[in-house]
Order: structure tokens, then C-alpha cells, then sequence
């Protein structure tokens, strides 16, 4: 009975210290981009906001820090969405955009109960995620007049629904716009263009710096060892695909894969390049395989390729990169990293310290 006593006062003292700790929060402001800002738990960490014509959505998220809930997804315990939408657009539950939205807010919540509880929709269900299970608060209020609208998820043991609405009020009243939805809205509905022009120039500005010139869907060119192919509609992408790929040695060939050692880059190196290499197989002819994964070669390099490999004892190591054209959320385009880095990559084959055979015992 003592011990049930016991637990019973570790978990109310739990409960007082998590619930002045959310209500004692330390909030910081956060930039909405151009639109304005607000102000949240500083606990809760931004992502990359998700921009449409109609409406952009902001998430902030909160991480579990324990080694005791590690898998193969992030845990979060808390979670704020913020959407805002353009004028004449629907604020409602039945907007094109509200089930993003949802279930940016719910995240990994499930079996969720729902009533409506004066302005706000609030919801009483489980979060689970990496085998553990949490009772947990998913809280939704729309400001049609202010095109806002707020969905917060937090842990019961975290909050109760009486500091959870008040959190939600807290943030809302804190959003401060500084231009005109109007004007902001103009900028979203312009930066995937600017983004992509941004980008088309800074892969014109390195191809000119070697005087590269390659049009898409025709043979290699070929300069100083590396060959170079535009795809114009790579499949993965449905887009245009930048290719380049550079010969640095050969090892005997072998039954046995070969795996990569990737040790630590040249100064001024971010990350070595993409691995493959062709061996002979007998009814299969010239095999591809990537180091640590396979690679998709454009069909263009092809004969480039067949004029190469002319010695069936041995494998052919390559270099390679690509970057897609068009694709305005893709990383930088930055093959200067990949040309400085060919230049240490052959030596490092040679002597055994890029890449090693696999024995299987």
C-alpha cells in the first residue's frame, strides 16, 4: 500500500512540474517568410514551410530526447501547424488544403475521438510511434477573419486540455503580419520561378567556367576524361537529369562484390562522388553495380561505355554525379565538389583505401 502511495506522488509531482513547464514555457519568435511572425515554445523547432498558391503551411516540432524511443521514425511529442491562406481562398474543413493540414497537426496520432469544444475542434486519441503509445491532445482553431489557422498536438502527460487551448490562444495572438496577404501570396506564387531561373544560372555559370556546352539527348561530351549526358526526361524526376561520369582505374575482376571504405574527403571536399563499376558476367555481358547502391546510367552513355570496356578480367571504376535541371526543391548544383574531388579518387582505388573486395566466409 506504501509503495502504491509512493508512485502515486512521484507521478502527481511529475504531472505539476510537466504542467508548469508548459505554462512556463520560453517562447521565441519565429519568421513566417515574408508574411510576418509569431511567436512559440522555443522547445518546438522548425521545419521547411510548405508552399502552394493557395495557402502555405509552417510545422514546428518537438523531439523525444531519450535513447529509449529511437527507431525507425523521429518521435515527436509536440507538434504546431500553421497555415494561412490566400484571400478568396476556403478556410474550412472542406479547403483543398485542410487535410494536409490535419495531419501535419496529428502527426503520428491515431484512433483520435473528436468534438467540438466552443471555436476549437479537439481530439483525445494515441500517438504512437517506434512500439510506444501515448495518450495525447490534437487541438484545431481557424481565424477565418485573419486567414490563421492553428493545430497543436501534445502528450496528456504533457498538458492539460485546459493549457493546451490556452497555448493555441497564446500563439494565435501573437501573429504579427507585416505585408498584405495580397503581396505575400504574389511572392509565393513567384519564387518557384525565380527559384528555378536561380538554379538553371548557377549550373550555367559552372558548365561555361570548363566552356561545357551539352544538349539534351545527345551522345556524351566528353572533356578531360569525364563524360557528360542531359536526359530531358529522366524517369524518376520526369525532368531533365544532368550526367556526368569519369573513369578513375580498374581492379581485377571477381565473382565477389565489391564493397566502399568512403574514407574521410580531401580539404575543401564535402562528399566523394557516387561509386559504380562494370564487371563481365557470362550471359549477361557488362554488369553495373553501384557502390553502395545501384545507379540508373542514361541510356545516352551507353556506347560511350561499350567502347571502354574491352578487357573482360577486369572492373571498371567510375565516378559519378547527377542533378536534376528543373527540380526547384533538389539539392544545389554544385559539380565544382564533384571536380574536386576526381583528382584524389584514382590514387585511392589503386592503393586498396576507396574500395575493397568482399570475402564471404
Amino acid at each position: 500500500m506504501l509503495l502504491i502511495i509512493l508512485v502515486a506522488i512521484v507521478v502527481l509531482v511529475a504531472l505539476f512540474v510537466v504542467g508548469r513547464s508548459v505554462a512556463n514555457a520560453r517562447f521565441a519568435t519565429r519568421e513566417l517568410l515574408e508574411l510576418g511572425s509569431i511567436e512559440l515554445p522555443a522547445r518546438l523547432d522548425p521545419r521547411s514551410p510548405d508552399e502552394r498558391p493557395e495557402r502555405v503551411l509552417f510545422e514546428y516540432k518537438r523531439v523525444v530526447n531519450s535513447f529509449l524511443w529511437m527507431g525507425s521514425n523521429t518521435p515527436y511529442r509536440e507538434v504546431l501547424a500553421v497555415a494561412v491562406w490566400s484571400e478568396g481562398g476556403q478556410p474550412g474543413p472542406d479547403a483543398d488544403w485542410n487535410r494536409s493540414f490535419v495531419s501535419s497537426a496529428v502527426d503520428r496520432t491515431q484512433d483520435i475521438a473528436w468534438r467540438q469544444d466552443g471555436d476549437f475542434q479537439v481530439g483525445e486519441g494515441i500517438h504512437r510511434v517506434n512500439t510506444h503509445e501515448t495518450p495525447t491532445w490534437v487541438l484545431i482553431k481557424r481565424w477565418p477573419d485573419r486567414h490563421l489557422a492553428l493545430g497543436y498536438m501534445i502528450w496528456k502527460k504533457d498538458a492539460s486540455l485546459e493549457q493546451a487551448k490556452a497555448m493555441v490562444e497564446r500563439i494565435a495572438a501573437s501573429f504579427k503580419p507585416k505585408i498584405e496577404l495580397t503581396a505575400f501570396f504574389e511572392i509565393v506564387r513567384e519564387r518557384p520561378g525565380k527559384l528555378l531561373a536561380a538554379r538553371h544560372e548557377a549550373l550555367a555559370k559552372q558548365l561555361a567556367s570548363r566552356n561545357l556546352t551539352i544538349a539534351p539527348d545527345q551522345p556524351p561530351v566528353e572533356q578531360d576524361g569525364i563524360a557528360y549526358v542531359i536526359q530531358s526526361d529522366w524517369q524518376s524526376i520526369g525532368g531533365r537529369w544532368l550526367f556526368a561520369m569519369s573513369p578513375i582505374g580498374t581492379l581485377p575482376a571477381t565473382a565477389r562484390p565489391y564493397r566502399h571504405h568512403w574514407p574521410k574527403p580531401p580539404e575543401g571536399v564535402g562528399h566523394w562522388p557516387d561509386l559504380v563499376y562494370y564487371s563481365w558476367r557470362d550471359g549477361e555481358g557488362w554488369v553495373m553495380q553501384g557502390l553502395p547502391t545501384d545507379y540508373l546510367i542514361p541510356e545516352a552513355m551507353t556506347p560511350w561505355l561499350a567502347a571502354r570496356h574491352t578487357d573482360k578480367s577486369k572492373a571498371y571504376f567510375y565516378a559519378v554525379t547527377g542533378e536534376a535541371v528543373d527540380e526547384i526543391d533538389a539539392r544545389p548544383i554544385d559539380l565544382d565538389q564533384y571536380w574536386k574531388a576526381l583528382p584524389f579518387m584514382a590514387p585511392k582505388l589503386a592503393d586498396g583505401t576507396l574500395v575493397f573486395e568482399l570475402v564471404l566466409k
